[in-house]
């Protein structure tokens, strides 16, 4: 039996996809003193990154063909999955390879269970069909994971369908604005996400942004962009223990900046989240496609002059801010004085760190509330309650 079954396997690998071979022409080489990519992050350090070269092969099974991103904790990676059978056509995915630190190894294998919450909705909302619900396929889901054994730690990596570029990508292709009737189109799709992620999931998106919301791929583009690298190699930077590679898609380290221009009045003074909060995003967001600019001026720096003019620009819109929801605000002190203005003297790199730490905190406790209550099974038919903050440093 054991004989037989060692055949099978060898048959098996035989029938599967081969490895592809690694292009053979010389990428542009980079200085050594340029910071590349991730490394340009303020809070980088090479032992919190894997370092991935390309035509390696995760998990036995996914072999690293090109680079697509990057953000300020994980590369992004394109890989040919070889457990495909040969006759078939080949199937690319996206490798999210995060950076080994616990903080960040704990917020992706959060972000991994939530995903497969909103799978189990998802195929649920398949199978019933249920009429008007039709916001599903617009949802990311991550499909596998696995870790990563590295020289200065483990790495949680996550598997998805590789996605396209950006809306920011696609704005600045176009000139820096989206033709209305194709955001329209993007629009219409964008409500329906949000209409499953809050009526059937329960959940509030918190970062909806240009940066954040990526087009599909067709079938053959992955298979293009494997092709490109090995015609064209990217330039890239060598150095003693590892390679820098640069992206044939943009990374992001504006997060910190982005998030501030497009989140609603209420979550900055600390008065926590609501479904409506997605909803301003949204609103700024399609604001900032179509005109190009964000409407309450981009914040183009970390100063507090930048800080004082974005708050004093919503109360120029919108009027001055209720008493009540300034008294709901936890750090509202920070911001006004006595008699509701906004205080002349802002430190805003401690309120950008303080805002970017309750958005995690916030996302943290949300999604234990999903968590806990699908584990319950009470999920349908409950209200969520957004996390009040104000007990937050």
């Amino acid at each position: 039996m054991s004989h037989l079954m060692h055949l099978k396997l060898s048959f098996e690998r035989h029938l599967r996809t081969k490895p592809s071979r690694m292009s053979t022409v010389i990428a542009e080489a980079l200085p050594e003193r340029l910071p590349v990519e991730e490394e340009c992050s303020s809070s980088y350090s090479p032992n919190h990154f894997y370092p991935v070269r390309l035509g390696e092969i995760f998990n036995e099974r996914y072999q690293v063909v090109a680079k697509l991103g990057f953000s300020s904790n994980s590369t992004i990676w394109l890989a040919k999955d070889l457990h495909q059978w040969r006759w078939r056509s080949a199937r690319y995915v996206a490798v999210k390879v995060n950076a080994n630190p616990d903080d960040v190894k704990s917020a992706a294998e959060r972000e991994f269970q939530v995903s497969q919450l909103l799978q189990g909705t998802k195929s649920r909302l398949v199978n019933s069909k249920p009429a008007g619900i039709t916001g599903h396929q617009y949802a990311h889901i991550l499909q596998d994971y696995f870790n990563l054994n590295g020289p200065h730690g483990v790495h949680f990596c996550t598997i998805s369908d590789p996605l396209g570029e950006s809306l920011e990508d696609l704005k600045q292709r176009l000139e820096g604005r989206i033709p209305l009737n194709l955001l329209k189109a993007v629009t219409r799709m964008i409500l329906r996400g949000l209409e499953f992620l809050h009526a059937e999931c329960l959940f509030i998106h918190t970062d909806l942004k240009p940066e954040s919301i990526r087009l599909t791929l067709g079938r053959w583009e992955p298979q293009a962009v494997a092709r490109a690298e090995r015609k064209t190699p990217r330039p890239q930077k060598k150095l003693e223990d590892r390679t820098i590679y640069t992206s044939r898609q943009a990374g992001d380290l504006n997060d910190l900046l982005r998030w501030l221009e497009m989140t609603a009045f209420e979550v900055i003074i600390g008065a926590g989240w609501s479904y409506g909060a997605d909803i301003w995003n949204l609103g700024v967001m399609i604001w900032d496609l179509l005109e190009g600019k964000n409407p309450f001026d981009s914040i183009s720096s970390m100063n507090a002059a930048s800080a004082r003019k974005h708050l004093a620009r919503l109360i120029g819109f919108l009027g001055h801010p209720p008493n009540d929801l300034l008294a709901r605000g936890s750090d509202t002190h920070r911001y006004f004085d006595d008699k509701g203005n906004v205080q002349t003297i802002l430190h805003l790199t401690t309120q950008l760190m303080g805002w970017e730490r309750k958005s995690r905190v916030f996302r943290l406790h949300q999604e234990n509330a999903v968590l806990e209550a699908r584990r319950s099974k009470q999920c349908r038919g409950t209200s969520f309650t957004p996390v009040d903050e104000s007990s937050e440093d």
